[in-house]
């Protein structure tokens, strides 16, 4: 059985023999402040997550967003992709939490948080962590920022681009891998909200 769950706030799921659990935790509002925390607990084998993240923070935002996935039965999988976009004085912190107990062989848990940087004064604080127990496991964990390619939107603006249409081709091409799992109206809505946070309209 396969459950797509769009997630709003602070929330915990279990998910039980040959579940597959389809989360998305995205973050584009106007909010001050912004502070969520996902849990997921891989309860027994054959059982699977896919928790996939999308912020864009802008003006004065704190972010505070952390994914905690337990693996705590064996044969289970897990997939965070996490994509974020700051601009002007935005500052985030995102924390990712991978536990395999005791007992909980045969895992495969796969963690990638990707920030793109709009702004000399946007922050981002990344804590990756890994807690395992035993050894026959497949685990890994990347964290990447970025700034805004100067050279790309020189040469988007040598083919009649204008600057502010390059940071947005630049900022939705950095969050496409997200945008591209979700159905075409939430994707649109999504796509409004970042337009208008980057054209300052919100």
């Amino acid at each position: 059985m396969e459950q797509i769950v769009m997630h709003k706030g602070n929330a915990s799921y279990t998910v039980k023999r040959n579940e597959i659990l389809r989360l998305f935790d995205v973050h584009v509002g106007d909010e001050e402040t912004i502070d969520s925390k996902v849990i997921v607990k891989l309860s027994e084998p054959g059982s699977s997550v896919e928790l996939y993240s999308l912020f864009f923070g802008s003006a004065d935002q704190t972010m505070q967003i952390e994914h905690l996935v337990e693996h705590a039965a064996p044969n289970t999988q897990s997939l965070i992709v996490a994509k974020g976009v700051l601009d002007d004085s935005a500052k985030a912190e995102y924390v990712g939490n991978i536990i395999i107990t005791e007992g909980s062989h045969n895992v495969r848990a796969k963690q990638s948080e990707d920030v793109l940087l709009l702004s000399k004064n946007a922050k981002i604080d990344s804590v990756p962590h890994l807690e395992i127990t035993n050894n026959a496991v497949e685990c890994s964990h990347a964290v990447t920022t970025t700034n805004i390619d100067k050279e790309k939107l020189f040469y988007l603006q040598s083919r009649g681009i204008d600057k502010e249409q390059g940071i947005e081709i630049s900022a939705l091409a950095h969050i496409d891998a997200v945008l591209e799992k979700l159905d075409e109206d939430t994707r649109e809505q999504i796509l409004s909200q970042v337009r208008n946070k980057l054209y300052g309209n919100s």
